[in-house]
C-alpha cells in the first residue's frame, strides 16, 4: 500500500457550528478504479440537543444544490496554488436574502416558511451523507495533474433569520490539504449509471427486473458506487409499478396522478418506504452494502416522520 492510500484511509476534516457537525472524508477507504477516486462524503451530523432544520436539502444525494445557490463553496488548488474550482454557469440568485433579516418581512411567520418541503430535519443524533464528486469541480478541462481540496464552507447566515426557525450557522473548514490526481483518461463514475438510465424518469420497466440487475451489480462489488444511484433507481421503479396500478384502477393518467398539490409528499414517502423494503429485502437474500446504511437515505427518510401528516396518515 502506498503512502497516498494509507493517509486517504485516515483522512478526514470537520468543522461545526449552531448544533450542526460537517465531516468531509473520502466516499472509499481503500483503493479504488480511477473513476471512484474522486467521491467524497459530506457527513451533515446534528451533535445538539435540538432538532436541527436544514433548508435545501431534499431529493438528492450530492451536494450540488449547495454548490449552485452558493450556500456551499469548495476550493480546489493546483500544485502552483491556484484555486481553479469550476462551478459551472448556474448563476448566483439571491433567493433567501429577503429571509435573512431579524425580523420576517411582511406577509410571512415561522409557520408559513415551515410549511414548505425544501429541507431536511435533523432529530438529535441524526447524520446525513451527500456526496461530492472532485472531478466534477475541477477547472474547466480536467487537466491531468494533482490537485488539492482544500476548503468547504456552509453558509447560512445571511440568507435566513432567527425567526425562520432554521439552521442559520456558518461553517468554515479550512487547510483540508486532500490531493488527489487527474489522468489523462476518461471518468466513467457518474450518477448516470445503466441502471438509472435504463429505469428512466418514469419507469414502466418491473422491480424484478431491475432488482434482479442491482443484484448483479452487488455479487460484483456490493460497495461499488454504482450501487448508490442502482438503488434509488431500483426503488423508483418499484414505486412506479404501484403508481401504474393505481392508475390503472383510478382510469387516470400519469399528469393527472401527479396533479394532487400533495405529489411531491406523495412521491417522497413512498420512494422511502421503497428504500427501506429494498434494503431489507437484500439483506434477507444474503447482501449488504455501504450504501444500505441510513445516513445516506435521511433525505427521504424525514419525509414520514415530517410529512406524514399531510396525507391524512396514510402512505
Amino acid at each position: 500500500m502506498n503512502l497516498l492510500i494509507s493517509a486517504m484511509m485516515m483522512w478526514s476534516a470537520e468543522g461545526q457550528d449552531k448544533g450542526l457537525l460537517i465531516r468531509v472524508e473520502p466516499l472509499f477507504q481503500q483503493e479504488r478504479h480511477y473513476g471512484e477516486r474522486f467521491w467524497m462524503k459530506i457527513i451533515f451530523k446534528n451533535v445538539s440537543e435540538d432538532t436541527l432544520v436544514l433548508r435545501h436539502c431534499r431529493h438528492t444525494y450530492d451536494v450540488g444544490g449547495f454548490l449552485a445557490l452558493r450556500l456551499m463553496r469548495i476550493v480546489i488548488r493546483n500544485e502552483d496554488g491556484d484555486n481553479v474550482t469550476f462551478l459551472g454557469i448556474w448563476p448566483h440568485i439571491p433567493q433567501f436574502n429577503r429571509f435573512g433579516e431579524a425580523e420576517p418581512p411582511k406577509g410571512w411567520t415561522r409557520e408559513r416558511f415551515m410549511a414548505g418541503t425544501d429541507y431536511t430535519s435533523f432529530l438529535p443524533g441524526d447524520s446525513l451523507i451527500k456526496l461530492l464528486n472532485l472531478y466534477d469541480y475541477t477547472g474547466f478541462r480536467h487537466k491531468p495533474g494533482t490537485y488539492i481540496f482544500d476548503e468547504l464552507v456552509m453558509d447560512y447566515s445571511k440568507h435566513l433569520g432567527d425567526w425562520t426557525g432554521m439552521w442559520n450557522g456558518r461553517i468554515e473548514i479550512k487547510n483540508i490539504g486532500y490531493r488527489y490526481v487527474i489522468e489523462d483518461k476518461p471518468v466513467k463514475a457518474t450518477f448516470t449509471t445503466p441502471l438509472r438510465l435504463k429505469v428512466g424518469l418514469y419507469p414502466t420497466v418491473s422491480f424484478a427486473e431491475v432488482q434482479g440487475d442491482l443484484i448483479k451489480i452487488l455479487k460484483k462489488d456490493p460497495n461499488s458506487f454504482e450501487v448508490y444511484p442502482g438503488m434509488e433507481a431500483v426503488a423508483k421503479a418499484y414505486i412506479w409499478e404501484n403508481f401504474r396500478r393505481e392508475m390503472s384502477e383510478k382510469r387516470i393518467g400519469r399528469l393527472e396522478l401527479m396533479s394532487d398539490s400533495l405529489w411531491d409528499i406523495k412521491e417522497a414517502v413512498a420512494r422511502a418506504d421503497a428504500i427501506e423494503f429494498l434494503i431489507q429485502d437484500l439483506k434477507a437474500k444474503g447482501y449488504d452494502s455501504e450504501f444500505f446504511r441510513a445516513d445516506y437515505w435521511l433525505w427521504l427518510y424525514h419525509y414520514r416522520r415530517t410529512h406524514i401528516g399531510k396525507l391524512g396518515g396514510e402512505k
